[in-house]
């Protein structure tokens, strides 16, 4: 919650100093930098990785159960 607050705060403050023609062009930059294949790809990287070390972490806690 906070986070989106705090957006919308830097939003608000880079519109009313740059002007509303401006901020479109801010916002639609940083909709374009969201939206873009770099940031998917890096997206689906992060969530194939937490998804492998859960699998390893899971697994190495069966172990551990199948010790005692």
């Amino acid at each position: 919650m906070f986070i989106k607050l705090a957006i919308f705060g830097l939003g608000y403050l880079l519109g009313t100093r740059a002007g509303r023609k401006r901020y479109e062009e801010i916002v639609a930059g940083a909709r374009d930098l969201i939206t873009g294949e770099e940031v998917a790809t890096a997206v689906g990287f992060v969530r194939g990785s937490w998804w492998i070390l859960s699998q390893r972490a899971r697994a190495a806690g069966q172990a551990d159960q199948g010790r005692s």
